[in-house]
C-alpha cells in the first residue's frame, strides 16, 4: 500500500492485487447426424460411419467408441428376430479429420447403451495441431456381421456412441 500527497494537501491511498484465473479442461461431443442409414441387400459385413464433432481446450483428447448390435425393433428384449451382431474382430475405427490418424480400437468391455447390451473399445489418445485446442469432426466406423440369409426383412436399429476424455 502506498500513500501519496495530492494537490491541495489531500492524501490518497492505493493498492494493487493479482487476479489469477484457472481455466479447467473441458470437452464437448455432439453428433453431426442423428441417424445413419445403410442399405443391406445380402449377407456379409455391414459398416457404417457416424460422425461426431469434438471440441476441447486441450491438444490431446482420448476417445473410445461404444456400439450395440442391430435390433429389428428398438427393444432388445423383443422376440421378433435375432439381432445382427457386431463384428468383434473388426473393432471400431476412430478417425479425427485433421490429425492424420486412423486408429482401430478393439472391443474390450461389455456395457449398456440406451438400455441395450453393447461393447466398448479401448481408449486411444489423439493429438491436435491446432495451438493447444482440439476442434475436429471424428468419424467412428462400426461393422456388423449379417450372416443369416433368412433374416426377416425390415429396419434394424442400433446405437453408436463416442466418449471423449481430457486430462486435468
Amino acid at each position: 500500500m502506498s500513500i501519496a500527497s495530492g494537490a491541495g494537501g489531500r492524501n490518497a491511498a492505493y493498492a494493487t492485487s493479482t487476479v489469477t484465473a484457472s481455466i479447467k479442461p473441458f470437452v464437448i461431443v455432439s453428433p453431426e447426424t442423428a441417424a445413419v442409414n445403410v442399405a443391406v441387400s445380402d449377407v456379409g459385413l455391414i459398416s457404417a460411419t457416424v460422425t461426431f464433432h469434438v471440441i476441447a481446450n486441450t491438444a490431446t483428447v482420448s476417445m473410445a467408441a461404444t456400439a450395440t448390435a442391430l435390433y429389428r425393433t428398438d427393444d432388445p428384449n423383443a422376440q421378433q428376430a435375432t439381432p445382427i451382431p457386431l463384428h468383434l474382430a473388426s473393432g471400431a475405427s476412430i478417425t479425427p479429420d485433421n490429425t492424420g490418424t486412423i486408429a482401430r480400437a478393439g472391443y474390450v468391455n461389455d456395457t449398456m447403451l440406451d438400455g441395450m447390451p453393447a461393447k466398448s473399445t479401448s481408449v486411444i489418445s489423439f493429438q491436435s495441431n491446432q495451438e493447444n485446442r482440439f476442434r475436429e469432426d471424428v468419424g467412428v466406423t462400426v461393422t456388423w456381421n449379417q450372416s443369416d440369409p433368412t433374416r426377416p426383412r425390415g429396419l434394424y436399429h442400433g446405437k453408436v456412441k463416442l466418449t471423449a476424455l481430457v486430462m486435468p
